[in-house]
């Protein structure tokens, strides 16, 4: 079974790209990511990101476009990673699953250490902006 899990790829006013660290105790910890979560069932995607977002960061955002899917295959779990462009200013809260969150520039992801499926994401990003 595949499991859908979506991700927020959000620009803030200066066109920096959000990305958050996963605290070390939880699956996949201490590596960086596009914040996200799972799709509950009967909702849509763009719903489900929203609430996401929300619910993990404190964070209020607006979804413009799908920004690519891709597919990966841990030890535990295969996931279908949906990702959207969105809009967003600075969270308010303290994040759930993330020990940092930090807004950089789009040019910088390659000096962090991402998940495999985000890294995925991240090529199929640099693919779209060649």
């Amino acid at each position: 079974m595949i499991l859908p899990v979506l991700a927020a790829i959000i620009r803030d006013p200066q066109d920096r790209l959000l990305i958050a660290k996963r605290k070390p105790q939880l699956t996949r910890g201490g590596y960086w990511e596009f914040p996200g979560g799972k799709l509950k069932s009967g909702e849509s995607p763009e719903t489900g990101i929203v609430r996401e977002i929300s619910e993990e960061l404190g964070m209020s955002i607006s979804v413009e476009s799908i920004a690519g899917v891709v597919t990966h295959k841990y030890p535990d779990i295969e996931i279908l990673l949906i990702a959207y462009f969105c809009l967003g200013e600075a969270p308010s809260g303290e994040p759930v699953d993330h020990d940092e969150v930090r807004w950089i520039d789009i040019n910088d992801l390659e000096n962090f250490s991402f998940s495999e499926a985000d890294r995925k994401l991240i090529a199929h990003l640099y693919q779209q902006t060649d």
